[in-house]
């Protein structure tokens, strides 16, 4: 190579090499800025297929017209529009407007629903939001309450979002005849409705299997029990 090529690459090198860094910057850093919701989009594509309603008779009564399509539960079905969840009714109309990242069905008046920061909440069948969609995980209301996640705990809520056991199980089950099964340090453990233990987080070969009625079946020592937790009085039963 020539002086003078050389002298020309020397300018043109370092101009190329800022040039490719100021294009790998942009591209790296082409998400910042940008909300959960606009990244959910920057890969959503709708599906080829969409989806409608038909009746017994295979009579159409709602066009396919939506990327996902659910069952109707309590005269509302959940449905997804480009990418957007929300409930229509028998004759598919938009009863509750389509704005969820995920919704479920209603039960005993509530729905799940998911915002585009992936935190859950409860609304009314009007749409309106009854408790503030602030938690990681939230389940159904059985007995009056429900499970719900904050941080990497379980606990309990009311109908109004308060707590009414705070989070602090690693897991829990629905309340049945006023009783839970919770879980830590991979152990489980039995309290009422106000959070207190009934039976505490068993030891060695000890384990709690569920609750039966009125009565929790446990495993100790290689025999099955019966414990009825009101008066913790066992009785031997083969398991």
């Amino acid at each position: 190579m020539s002086s003078n090529m050389r002298i020309i690459w020397c300018f043109i090198l370092p101009f190329l090499i800022l040039s490719f860094l100021s294009t790998s910057c942009k591209s790296d850093n082409s998400d910042e800025g940008k909300s959960e919701e606009e990244l959910y989009f920057d890969d959503y594509k709708s599906p080829e297929a969409l989806w409608g309603h038909i009746d017994t008779l295979g009579e159409i009564i709602i066009e396919r017209r939506y990327d996902d399509l659910r069952p109707f539960n309590d005269g509302l079905a959940i449905a997804n529009s480009k990418g957007k969840w929300g409930f229509i009714s028998r004759d598919g109309k938009t009863v509750i407007p389509h704005r969820y990242r995920a919704a479920y069905p209603f039960k005993n008046g509530l729905a799940r629903i998911q915002n585009f920061n992936k935190k859950y909440g409860f609304i009314d069948m009007e749409g309106n939001l009854v408790i503030p969609d602030t938690f990681n995980r939230v389940f159904d209301f059985d007995s009056g309450l429900a499970r719900a996640q904050k941080g990497e705990n379980y606990g309990f809520i009311d109908k109004n979002g308060n707590w009414v056991i705070e989070p602090r199980f690693k897991k829990c089950k629905n309340f049945e005849n006023g009783f839970a099964i919770v879980y830590q340090y991979g152990k489980a453990a039995l309290i009422d409705r106000s959070g207190k233990y009934i039976i505490r987080y068993s030891e060695g070969n000890d384990k709690i299997l569920g609750i039966l009625g009125e009565q929790v079946r446990l495993k100790k020592d290689s025999m099955g029990l019966l414990c009825s937790a009101s008066n913790l009085r066992f009785s031997i039963i083969n398991i």
